[in-house]
């Protein structure tokens, strides 16, 4: 048996659905004293839809600090590309692109232009992986073309 055989994806990796920082005890110490007092001031100010508010905001943010990050995986085969729970034919592509801004808060993102008039992009993120062994591989089944970036990716890479 080849190493292909094995192995029937042309490349690999996984990303992190988000990144889970390491915070200080005294973060979750402030953040309790904010809300505490903005809590003391809603309910001295008889303001009591702001006060269950405040409540729901915190009982959020203690949930999401808690939650562990979801694993995502993506894989290149010789049909396609497969995203997490989708896959994607490479007849069903027009065109990628690579976004790529090196740095701490860089991007990298595999961008999919789909013939799809709904759902006219994918954007897949590369984690670790490097853009332009995707990128090679890619140029053998689908055209590279710039994809333009849409006002929703812009305002959700500055979040």
């Amino acid at each position: 048996m080849t190493k292909n055989e094995k192995n029937p994806y042309l490349i690999n990796w996984e990303v992190k659905k988000f990144e889970n920082f390491e915070r200080h005890q005294w973060w979750m110490v402030s953040v309790f004293l904010i809300f505490l007092a903005l809590l003391t001031y809603s309910l001295l100010s008889d303001n009591f839809l702001l006060s269950i508010l405040i409540i729901i905001a915190g009982l959020l943010i203690y949930l999401f600090e808690k939650k562990k990050p979801e694993t995502f995986r993506f894989a290149i085969c010789k049909t396609g590309i497969i995203a997490h729970d989708h896959f994607y034919e490479f007849t069903e592509i027009k065109s990628f692109w690579i976004f790529y801004e090196p740095g701490i808060v860089g991007r990298k993102e595999l961008s999919l232009k789909l013939n799809n008039r709904l759902m006219p992009y994918a954007q897949i993120p590369l984690g670790k992986e490097n853009p332009n062994k995707i990128r090679n591989i890619l140029l053998k089944y689908i055209p590279e073309d710039k994809h333009n970036e849409s006002i929703l990716d812009y305002l959700e890479n500055i979040i």
